[in-house]
């Protein structure tokens, strides 16, 4: 069984945006600030979550239900898209609050 493997950029990639959507969060909960998780973010986490299920699912001998590898993987790079446009709301949110409280 030959089994791909997600990049290890996009990995790194998905790590970081979690990191920094975490320490914005964190950031703006020591000032009293609040940022609500944004319905992009929802979508990003059930795109992962779907991905995730594809790509472990390759290996499992349902070649029949097509291309698992494949679907997991252009699945994972929508929620790598949407994962960064979710982390851009959650600036933009920490931003707007920070020009609020003048800080």
């Amino acid at each position: 069984m030959n089994v791909d493997r997600v990049s290890a950029l996009v990995a790194l990639l998905i790590i970081g945006r979690e990191v920094a959507v975490t320490g914005i969060r964190a950031i703006a909960a020591s000032e009293g600030m609040i940022i609500a998780a944004e319905t992009t973010g929802k979508y990003k986490m059930a795109l992962q979550v779907v991905a995730i299920i594809l790509l472990i699912l390759e290996g499992t001998g349902l070649a029949e239900l097509g291309n698992m590898h494949l679907a997991g993987i252009v699945t994972l790079y929508l929620s790598l898209v949407l994962g960064y446009i979710s982390g851009g709301q959650y600036v933009w949110s920490f931003w707007k609050q920070v020009v609020a409280k003048g800080l």
